[in-house]
């Protein structure tokens, strides 16, 4: 939910990396995120501002291997194999 606001999050972590995540979430609220405080300091704390594409989250594999049908290490490397693709 919050990868849309990654711009702001990383531009505003680089100018004072100190900066209450509350502050954070009032700003990102005024360009429309709607999600909770919890998922934005958890996507903070798992370094995904920071990271240059979003996270491969278990929930991805496992939707990735009911859809496909595949074993789940050929889903995690069919999904890995897209990402670098991506770049």
């Amino acid at each position: 939910m919050a990868d849309p606001y990654r711009d702001h999050l990383r531009a505003r972590r680089a100018e004072d990396p100190a900066v209450p995540v509350q502050r954070l979430l009032c700003e990102i609220r005024e360009l429309g995120y709607t999600g909770s405080m919890n998922l934005l300091y958890r996507y903070i704390t798992q370094g995904r501002v920071e990271a240059g594409r979003p996270h491969l989250s278990p929930r991805r594999v496992t939707l990735c291997r009911s859809k496909i049908g595949f074993s789940a290490l050929a889903c995690v490397f069919w999904t890995l194999r897209r990402l670098a693709c991506t770049r």
